[in-house]
């Protein structure tokens, strides 16, 4: 009995790292260099696809506040990442000659705030974990955040 406990160790532990390096194979950069289109483009997917996750409520968490990170389109290191890059460009921090100077003004800086903030509510917790029911999903929530924040 004990080695089936082992497998499904193992075979966690192999899908957490087939998880990383599928992101390494989906081409996401180590940083993103806001002058090649190819980096522009993958950030630009990467922000429509999030943006479709947040607003999908098709799904059983889509009353709730906290869901589960599997539910993100990609790992949520590499949303971050590719969010941040936008932010430091709409708050003048990096240039870019390829971006629409339009997207420097104070309502996308909010927007890609926002979704940052919002990203923090994908937790990385197995989906029968988290409780389906609003109040209990928030308490949940708001417990792990301050459980980590410790950390």
């Amino acid at each position: 009995m004990e080695w089936i406990y082992a497998v499904v160790v193992v075979l966690a532990v192999l899908w957490l790292m087939g998880w990383r390096s599928r992101a390494r194979r989906a081409g996401f950069p180590r940083s993103y260099n806001l002058e090649q289109p190819k980096h522009l483009a993958i950030l630009d997917e990467v922000r429509e696809r999030y943006a479709t996750a947040m607003a999908d409520q098709d799904t059983e968490f889509a009353d709730c506040m906290f869901k589960p990170a599997d539910l993100l389109p990609y790992p949520k290191d590499e949303i971050r990442k590719a969010l941040t890059a936008l932010l430091d460009f709409a708050e003048g921090r990096r240039d870019s000659t390829l971006l629409d100077e339009r997207i420097r003004n104070p309502s996308i800086v909010q927007v890609l705030r926002g979704s940052l903030m919002q990203l923090e509510t994908y937790l990385d917790v197995p989906a029968a974990d988290i409780p389906h029911d609003p109040d209990a999903n928030r308490e949940f929530g708001l417990r792990w955040v301050q459980r980590r924040e410790k950390e």
